[in-house]
């Protein structure tokens, strides 16, 4: 069941869990604001705990991410709309991924609105319809929170993050002979968000599925 367009970011529920996940993301600096150094993790961290606990929409957090950083980046309103909609993303899909694991899965697959606003990467990802190994989801999100900017530095944690889950670029799509996007090829994370504004989720694959 995939997901229905239109809908805004659902946060989804607050809990212990997802805490330690904000924790982990926004200490490691997983998060990076145009304009902003190593100093943005806690206010980060404080934001999207908040965010969670209080059922925020992208947009509340966009707005609170605006003004907690504005004597210091002057980016636009479509960009902190975005960063928002990244962090929830990136936060929700790590909880799903631990959530998988908790339930006792080992696939996933790929789900998106499919709509004009689908980008063509996410056309040849989802479209391909491809069942995703669990373990190896865990395992990049693993070393993903293993960064640590503070032993290492905000260049060193950028370039080690672009290494093990690399967004994706066009020039990685695949085409069939009619110029549609049919997959994708080399190196990419494996879980969403794959682009900017990337809108692709998760969703856990029963093993019936897979019969």
């Amino acid at each position: 069941m995939g997901v229905k367009a239109g809908l805004k970011i659902s946060i989804g529920l607050y809990g212990y869990e997802n805490e330690q996940i904000i924790a982990v993301v926004s200490e490691n600096n997983v998060f990076w604001i145009k304009g902003v150094g190593e100093e943005a993790a806690q206010p980060v961290q404080e934001l999207l705990t908040k965010a969670f606990k209080e059922g925020w929409t992208k947009q509340d957090l966009a707005t609170a991410l605006k003004e907690e950083f504005s004597d210091i980046a002057n980016n636009s309103d479509h960009y902190w709309l975005g960063l928002a909609e990244h962090m929830l993303l990136r936060i929700r899909e790590f909880g799903r991924l631990n959530g998988y694991k908790s339930a006792g899965a080992t696939y996933y697959r790929l789900t998106n609105p499919m709509d004009d606003r689908t980008s063509e990467i996410c056309w040849a990802l989802v479209g391909a319809n491809k069942i995703y190994k669990l373990s190896n989801a865990l395992e990049v999100m693993e070393k993903v929170n293993d960064i640590d900017v503070g032993k290492i530095g905000l260049e060193e944690a950028r370039a080690r993050l672009k290494a093990i889950a690399p967004w994706i670029n066009e020039k990685q799509i695949v085409r069939d002979e009619y110029g549609q996007p049919i997959d994708v090829e080399g190196n990419h994370t494996p879980f969403p968000p794959f682009h900017w504004r990337c809108r692709t989720q998760t969703e856990m694959v029963f093993p019936d599925e897979l019969k």
